[in-house]
């Protein structure tokens, strides 16, 4: 009896130490290599599986069933502060960037909206986040059929949105470096490390399936685009494209949103419905 005993603690120490060290190597992305966010808070589970390893080992061969308990406590241990750490403050194993300087006007009008656009959103639990990409983007658009669109805006507002929604197209031909500062705690991540795109880069499914299960505060990913701006006027057109976290192409979406910026002060007014997936 003792010995089966020691037999199912010894194999319950084995898959317990493979299942840290599969957390260790993809929770912390050491696929990537070592980053001391990694090796900080990463070291307690690396010990702990070695540990639960070597209990393991020992349990077989010293019959012991207290080095068997104690490698499956230790093991216990490590998935709870596991489970706390990736659940409530995985933002500490981000990168700490310095923050931008020299903003243009552009630069101050984008800071704000992503803050109110990503950073506010309802929906979105305590300490999650949205991960903006650090390029700007934007999908084709076809003015023409977004005419009785820009019609019943230009009306609403007594403003003729046309030409600015054609600066808006002309500026976004290409992808320009975003210079905007991150802020979790805020509600958004802009990833210009690639921490998390690399993630979807080659395989999708995968890679939102290992979101899910190692990132949870991540709640989606998010593109903008850079601002169509009038100074006369103070008002100023913005794309924003979400993509909600799930290993599905649905939650998913992108707007023009319609702002005006006076005195500093960026006020959200509307937006104008581009796609939904």
């Amino acid at each position: 009896m003792k010995r089966k005993i020691i037999i199912t603690l010894s194999a319950l120490n084995f898959i317990a130490f493979i299942l840290l060290a599969i957390t260790y190597f993809f929770g912390f992305d050491v696929q990537w290599g070592f980053t001391a966010s990694t090796l900080v808070w990463g070291l307690p589970v690396l010990i702990i599986s070695l540990f639960v390893l070597i209990a393991g080992v020992l349990s077989w061969k010293r019959v012991s069933w207290k080095w068997g308990s104690t490698g499956l406590a230790l093991a216990i241990a490590a998935f709870v502060y596991i489970c706390i750490l990736f659940n409530s403050y995985s933002y500490v194993l981000l990168p700490t960037l310095a923050p931008h300087e020299n903003l243009s006007i552009e630069d101050k009008i984008l800071s704000q909206a992503v803050s109110d656009r990503l950073g506010t959103q309802s929906d979105v639990k305590e300490n999650h986040y949205t991960v903006v990409y650090s390029d700007t983007s934007m999908p084709f658009i076809d003015i023409v059929k977004k005419t009785s669109t820009i019609k019943e805006f230009s009306d609403k507002y007594g403003y003729d949105f046309t030409n600015l929604l054609n600066r808006l197209v002309e500026i976004n031909q290409e992808s320009t470096r975003l210079n905007v500062d991150s802020s979790v705690h805020d509600g958004y991540y802009i990833d210009y490390d690639g921490v998390f795109s690399r993630y979807v880069t080659n395989d999708e499914y995968s890679g939102w399936l290992r979101l899910q299960m190692f990132h949870p505060q991540v709640w989606g990913f998010s593109s903008i685009s850079l601002p169509a701006y009038d100074s006369e006027s103070g008002y100023v057109l913005i794309y924003v494209g979400n993509r909600m976290n799930s290993i599905t192409h649905y939650s998913s979406g992108g707007d023009i949103a319609i702002y005006r910026y006076i005195d500093g002060e960026l006020t959200f007014l509307d937006y104008m419905i581009m796609w939904v997936g």
